[in-house]
């Protein structure tokens, strides 16, 4: 495969590709470093992931305040 020269910065061109919804801003920060890709690895292979992503989902959903607020 022929390589092809991409004008701009590869700021630029991140900038670019998450305008066309190409990648997201979490994939945007693990790139240039503001997230730490060691602690997201680390998230991914541990075996309770799923139980903490369900949790934040109640958390944004305040599905756990309702149930709070529902025993008092």
């Amino acid at each position: 495969m022929e390589q092809t020269y991409l004008p701009g910065t590869i700021r630029d061109r991140i900038q670019d590709l998450m305008k066309s919804r190409k990648i997201t801003q979490a994939v945007r920060n693990l790139y240039t470093g503001k997230a730490d890709a060691r602690v997201v690895n680390r998230l991914l292979e541990n075996n309770n992931f799923l139980k903490v992503t369900a949790l934040i989902a109640q958390f944004l959903n305040d599905e756990l305040a309702a149930g709070i607020a529902a025993r008092k």
